[in-house]
């Protein structure tokens, strides 16, 4: 502190160990990005009871699986920006409430159409959600440890999907594929009314943009009440606001080629992911697995992704970050091709799926993390949103090659069986038929 009235917001942060504020927000933003987790899951898991109550192919689901991710990308590109400029919490607690509002509107749809357009506006509430979370749980952490926490709140994302796949077990069987839904929309809602009294604007956020001194002193009060302050106290931080648009800025500073490598890193590990825990539910049933095995299926490959996503963090800081990243990315691509291997018996296939569930986690949370750790905070939730559409693209173009495939393969089996003989080949191996 240069002075007895100035409090330096950055140091501060980084001086002392993780406060009872920041295990706070790290827990309401873990929770947040847990609801994230579900979704994709979710909507896997319920696609061929909802595939079957608006009469449509599940092959003709793609554009459905698409339309989501791209709309997390159009949330994420536009309310990352958004936050740099009016702040983190505003953002995160709006986006989690029109999340939850389409995800319950999904379990009434009774068309193509009105699936398509909750999916859509569903998305992006959640675009919103994911990089202003990461940039206020890391505005929290110490420099030391940044990587580490950032890593570790990521790891509600696979945990997420730990959740709904056990829970669609019972859920579905007992009470029909809408109450998945109805729950994964109810419970963003109540999260929303508990954030907006619990969860602090970023102190770093609020002193680089110059905003009241009285709001910058009641969130200091619960993070560092040892700390005197008076009417007269300055609030300051280490970096300096940043002018102009903030994309910008991605690109200077010497940032552009890391920014190039962040968008690749983060468009592959997505399209890995959601690949999988798209079309593995659909391609299970068809090959006789049963619905609870499907869920168990997929929370093992949640398991997998929570150990990796809360492990790598740790292991990055000691090992090195760009080791560790491209040893999860490479074991990641053999074990998700081995699935194609595998299917012919369910529990060679769990283990597959859950290696495959750890090893993709770990690459997509250190490549958050290293991301989250990159920019200055006058353009982290921008630098963070940016990154994390470039993923979410990825995740646009998982589903779809994942439909071109399935509808491939259709066209190879009806060609080679002939007619209705090729349907009854299909039907008897299952390779394609609906579940």
């Amino acid at each position: 502190m240069s002075r007895a009235e100035d409090v330096n917001i950055t140091q501060l942060i980084d001086g002392r160990p993780f406060s009872r504020l920041a295990t706070l927000v790290l827990v309401q933003c873990a929770i947040i990005i847990l609801l994230d987790g579900t979704d994709s899951i979710a909507i896997g898991l319920t696609a061929p009871a909802i595939a079957k109550s608006i009469g449509v192919s599940m092959a003709s689901f793609g554009p459905i699986f698409a339309i989501g991710q791209a709309g997390v990308m159009i949330g994420a590109l536009l309310l990352g920006p958004l936050a740099d400029r009016f702040g983190r919490k505003s953002l995160i607690i709006g986006a989690t409430a029109a999340f939850g509002a389409f995800t319950l509107l999904t379990a009434f749809c009774t068309s193509y159409e009105q699936l398509f357009l909750c999916r859509l506006l569903a998305g992006i509430g959640l675009g919103g959600v994911t990089p202003n979370a990461v940039a206020l749980t890391s505005e929290y952490a110490p420099k030391n440890s940044r990587s580490a926490v950032v890593a570790l709140m990521w790891a509600a994302f696979p945990l997420g999907g730990v959740c709904i796949g056990l829970m669609s077990s019972y859920l579905i069987p007992s009470f029909g594929w809408q109450s998945v839904l109805i729950v994964g929309g109810i419970v963003p809602l109540i999260v929303c009314a508990v954030a907006l009294v619990g969860l602090p604007e970023s102190l770093a956020f609020l002193a680089m943009r110059g905003h009241a001194g009285p709001t910058i002193r009641t969130i200091l009060g619960r993070l560092a009440p040892d700390v005197p302050t008076t009417g007269d106290t300055r609030f300051t931080v280490n970096e300096e606001k940043l002018p102009g648009v903030p994309v910008n800025h991605l690109f200077s500073g010497g940032r552009a080629v890391t920014t190039l490598l962040l968008w690749v890193s983060c468009f592959t590990s997505f399209l890995i992911l959601i690949f999988t825990i798209s079309w593995i539910p659909a391609l299970l049933r068809a090959n006789a697995v049963s619905m609870a095995q499907v869920g168990f299926a997929i929370a093992l490959h949640s398991i997998g992704s929570v150990v990796g996503s809360s492990s790598v963090g740790r292991i990055m800081d000691r090992v090195g970050t760009y080791s560790v990243l491209i040893t999860a990315f490479c074991i990641t691509a053999a074990t998700t091709a081995a699935l194609g291997f595998t299917v012919s018996s369910f529990w060679q296939l769990a283990v597959v799926i859950a290696l495959s569930g750890c090893f993709a986690g770990a690459s997509q949370a250190g490549v958050i993390a290293l991301t989250a750790v990159t920019y200055p905070v006058a353009v982290r939730s921008t630098g963070v949103g940016w990154a994390f559409a470039a993923g979410r693209l990825g995740a646009v173009v998982g589903p779809l090659l994942g439909g071109v495939m399935l509808l491939g393969l259709a066209h190879r089996s009806y060609s080679y069986g002939g007619g209705s003989a090729g349907a009854d080949r299909r039907g008897r191996h299952g390779a394609v038929a609906a579940p």
